[in-house]
């Protein structure tokens, strides 16, 4: 995403939008999972009041003190993020994940569409023209957190009931040559240190309004 001082708040945006298809893409696949087992039915409170207040949440989330600027946020977050704005952007979502639930046989192909998808979505609603190393960058990230999900939704939940879960459970991807060259860090680890903490900060909050 090579782009001058005037693109900046397209990118902004476009980086918004996808936190919160992180925040989507995370509510999708634990909803495989509490199909299975009801009692993380709990965690979707977190994320819903996440996403009610999702302005103030990003505000916070990047304040002074917590590893990231707001100068990084669009300058019509409130706006674009209010009541209406957020129905329409999950509207947006659900419509994508309903057209591959009828299209593909199978979860993690699903997942893998809505994902391919929404990312193509956000970047034309923020015209924002996603080269292809960009493009595969956040694919794979986002294959990534999604594996991360899976493990981290697993669990909390009893191994005997593993085998009744329908949630897209993405393949692992082979340790690459690359890995090895760089004494085998892996620069979705670091993903996750800024990414991930949106789905714990969701399982906290559902856990506090009990």
């Amino acid at each position: 995403m090579d782009m001058g001082q005037a693109e900046k708040p397209k990118a902004a945006a476009f980086l918004t939008d996808y936190i919160l298809l992180r925040i989507y893409v995370a509510k999708y696949v634990l909803a495989g999972y509490a199909e299975t087992y009801a009692p993380l039915l709990d965690l979707f409170r977190g994320f819903e009041k996440v996403e009610k207040k999702f302005s103030l949440f990003m505000e916070r989330e990047t304040a002074p003190g917590h590893g990231a600027e707001r100068k990084f946020l669009p300058p019509d977050l409130r706006r674009r993020y209010d009541e209406r704005g957020m129905r329409k952007t999950i509207e947006l979502f659900d419509s994508i994940s309903r057209r591959y639930e009828e299209r593909e046989d199978t979860p993690e192909r699903v997942m893998k569409c809505i994902v391919d998808e929404c990312l193509s979505t956000i970047a034309i609603r923020n015209e924002i023209s996603l080269s292809a190393p960009s493009f595969w960058f956040f694919t794979r990230e986002m294959n990534g957190y999604i594996r991360y999900l899976n493990r981290f939704y697993s669990g909390l939940i009893p191994p005997a009931i593993h085998e009744r879960i329908k949630a897209p459970m993405m393949e692992e991807e082979t340790r690459s040559d690359a890995d090895e060259e760089s004494g085998g860090f892996n620069y979705e680890r670091a993903a996750y240190i800024i990414f991930a903490i949106a789905g714990v900060i969701c399982a906290l909050i559902a856990a506090g309004s009990r």
